[in-house]
């Protein structure tokens, strides 16, 4: 099983991702490094919901532990 990505690292590789397109020339190498820095950026935001909803449930003690949170199939 692999470690999740943070947030954080998402968003720097999506911030790269757009620096690069703005410097390349090739129009659709550049689209294509936007469309990766639109998914990163999506990818962070779910985590982050998601990581709220399991704050949320615990702090109301819905869920004693993580994985009592994703084996109801809260986790994206």
């Amino acid at each position: 099983m692999s470690k999740p990505l943070s947030p954080a690292y998402l968003r720097t590789q999506a911030a790269r991702c757009q620096r690069l397109s703005r410097m390349c020339m090739d129009l659709g190498t550049a689209r294509d490094l936007r469309l990766m820095a639109d998914e990163y950026l999506a990818d962070a935001a779910r985590i982050e919901q998601s990581t709220r909803a399991l704050e949320r449930a615990e702090a109301s003690g819905e869920v004693q532990s993580r994985r009592d949170f994703s084996m109801r199939g809260n986790h994206h």
